[in-house]
């Protein structure tokens, strides 16, 4: 037997308190974090923007060795021992993550990173206007 429109139930008017239905605490812990696979790691970093879950995840990437490269906004990864080094960047073969066009890792030979662009910790406060900080807490704003 078919329903009609006008014989389904309707919505109560009543409220319905769902605060109670949430988690009191965070279900994700620091140790947790630890565990995650990469993938699930750039998932929280580029979809949870502006949340403790997005900090946590760019610290595991960082205790990874991942840097994030704030001109270009995504993570690298060195490969092998830079070939070039001075004080203004280093030269050699990384891995980056491709967020953009496959969500993969993808490997650049020869790429020159500049330290002016490598962000000490990505922290979620910088997830639209690229600010860094780094463990100590100070502020470290991109030059214009």
């Amino acid at each position: 037997s078919e329903m009609c429109i006008r014989d389904r139930p309707t919505a109560s008017k009543e409220k319905t308190n769902t605060k109670s239905l949430f988690p009191k605490r965070r279900v994700v812990t620091e140790a947790m974090f630890e565990t995650f696979e990469l993938d699930t790691l750039f998932f929280i970093f580029y979809f949870q923007k502006g949340t403790y879950e997005q900090y946590m995840a760019s610290k595991v990437l960082k205790s990874r060795t991942w840097r994030f490269h704030k001109k270009y906004s995504t993570w690298f990864k060195r490969l092998e021992k830079p070939r070039i080094t001075t004080s203004d960047y280093e030269q050699g073969t990384y891995v980056f993550f491709d967020f953009e066009q496959g969500w993969c890792q993808r490997k650049k030979a020869d790429f020159k990173f500049k330290y002016c662009y490598l962000c000490l910790l990505y922290t979620s406060d910088a997830a639209d206007d690229l600010l860094c900080v780094d463990l100590g807490g100070r502020r470290f704003i991109k030059k214009k």
